[in-house]
């Protein structure tokens, strides 16, 4: 058990080293040993509980992270209840390496689950078919919509960044098989923006009614007639 909460502990220690500049794991880090530690001077090591101990506090330190770098609490996010719904009339873009992931040797994830969870890293995005598509969104809560959140990598760390959205549309949904959303605006990503860009919800009477369901429309890239790549989204506003 001693050899067990050693390896723990020095683990632990590479962990901190490698975390120490995010604020939230460091507090969390402290947590996490300070149980180990009550745990090994017992001479027990409950594993099963620190495991579901330590996903617990990463899972609220990745939020709290994650609403740090934008000030804003997401409610699509998939660590909190957020799920995606559908994708209508969008098709999912199989590939392996290509050119704008040549460098990193990876592949695009192409599944619509990675727009609601942390993370843009080259290649950790949902690809679909050619340069327009939907994706329909459930939030953890009813929202009055005020601004939405459109992530991608930094141009810089790609080769080809045609494959990023531009123009897109968001609609309120009244459920998860509305036929038809109420527009909450009309907007357009800026490649050589910030990679984090929010957009303030522009129709403010739709705004005033609350949503649980959301529709992202991308209506183009930034010229690539094959693929779009989209990292994140996020939806805000202020909880019913």
């Amino acid at each position: 058990l001693d050899f067990i909460t050693g390896d723990l502990s020095a683990s632990s220690d590479v962990w901190l080293s490698d975390m120490i500049d995010i604020g939230p794991f460091v507090y969390d880090f402290e947590s996490i040993m300070l149980l180990t530690h009550q745990c090994n001077k017992n001479n027990i090591l409950p594993l099963s509980n620190i495991m579901k101990y330590i996903d617990e506090r990463v899972e609220r330190a990745l939020m709290v992270y994650d609403a740090d770098k934008i000030g804003i609490i997401d409610y699509a996010i998939e660590l909190s209840g957020g799920s995606i719904t559908s994708t209508p009339d969008t098709s999912p873009f199989y590939r392996g390496s290509v050119n704008i992931l040549e460098f990193f040797n990876s592949q695009y994830t192409s599944n619509p689950s990675t727009l609601i969870q942390p993370g843009t890293l080259p290649g950790q995005c949902f690809a679909f078919k050619g340069p327009t598509g939907r994706i329909r969104f459930q939030l953890m809560h009813l929202v009055y919509i005020t601004a939405v959140t459109l992530e991608h990598t930094h141009r810089n760390l790609v080769i080809d960044t045609t494959s990023a959205p531009k123009d897109f549309r968001v609609y309120g949904l009244d459920n998860a098989k509305s036929t038809i959303g109420h527009d909450l605006g009309l907007y357009e990503y800026k490649l050589e923006g910030n990679p984090t860009q929010t957009f303030t919800i522009k129709n403010k009477d739709i705004s005033n009614v609350s949503y649980k369901h959301v529709e992202l429309q991308i209506l183009s890239n930034y010229g690539n007639p094959q693929y779009t790549c989209l990292y994140r989204f996020r939806v805000h506003g202020d909880k019913v």
